[in-house]
Parts: structure tokens; C-alpha cells; sequence
């Protein structure tokens, strides 16, 4: 783990976690750079909200299959984000692609895909992860 550099000085705050946390490059990312108002929903990182220093919603896996079962349509899906104040959406996609394999229907996955090619623009990735805005209607594909 080697906490002496960062106790040293040798490296800071951001790279020593960045090394021990793959999401953490897109959480520093989010906290430099998305506004006061914005709602990140965390979907497959863990329920590590102490790194954040924006407003953060955590779904476990239940959670969101429930919300995905619920929702007629990827339209609906954004819409009961933007219910909760969701400005953007944080996840861990290896996390995703498993789960939805093993717990949705494929009529579902066809609607989580859908989700995230119209719906969602991709702000960052890095170490399987990815940041996303909640698309608003003149921007959608």
C-alpha cells in the first residue's frame, strides 16, 4: 500500500487513493468539476460516499433492478431520475454488464442499453467505470 509516500509528501491524496480505488480518478473528477445542485446516482461502486463531495444517491443492485422493472421505457427511466434530482449517473460497468446478464430480463437489458446510448452522455471513463449527464430532450440521439 506504501502510506509512507503519502504521508511523506511524495504523493498526494488523489493518486494514493486513485491507486488502491479504480473509481476514484472519476470521483475527484466529479468533485472538481461538477456544480453545487448536481446529484451523482452511484450504480456497482461499493457504498463508498466519503469520497464524494458532491450530493450522491447509492443503489444497491436491488434497487435499481427495481427501478429498471418498473420503468416502460429508458424515457421513463430518466424521468424518475430527474424526479429524484439526478444530474448525472456514476457506474461501475463491468458490475453492470454482469448483473444485468444474471438479473434482468433480455427485454430489460434491451431497455438499460437504451438508457445509457440515448439517455446518458458519457462525461468520463477510466478503470471500467464511467461518469454520465442525464441527457435533456434536444440532446438526445
Amino acid at each position: 500500500m506504501r502510506p509512507l509516500e503519502y504521508i511523506g509528501g511524495q504523493v498526494d491524496r488523489a493518486a494514493y487513493i486513485t491507486r488502491h480505488r479504480p473509481e476514484y480518478s472519476l470521483v475527484h473528477y466529479a468533485n472538481q468539476n461538477l456544480m453545487k445542485g448536481d446529484r451523482i446516482l452511484c450504480v456497482f461502486l461499493g457504498n463508498r460516499r466519503y469520497y464524494f463531495e458532491i450530493d450522491t444517491l447509492f443503489y444497491e443492485w436491488s434497487q435499481f433492478k427495481d427501478l429498471v422493472v418498473r420503468a416502460s421505457d429508458a424515457q421513463a427511466l430518466t424521468n424518475v431520475m430527474r424526479q429524484k434530482g439526478i444530474t448525472h449517473v456514476m457506474v461501475g460497468m463491468e458490475g453492470l454488464r454482469y448483473w444485468s446478464h444474471q438479473n434482468l430480463t433480455t427485454k430489460d437489458q434491451i431497455k438499460v442499453h437504451r438508457w445509457l446510448q440515448s439517455d446518458l452522455k458519457t462525461i468520463a471513463e477510466k478503470n471500467g467505470y464511467a461518469l454520465f449527464k442525464l441527457r435533456v430532450d434536444s440532446e438526445k440521439k
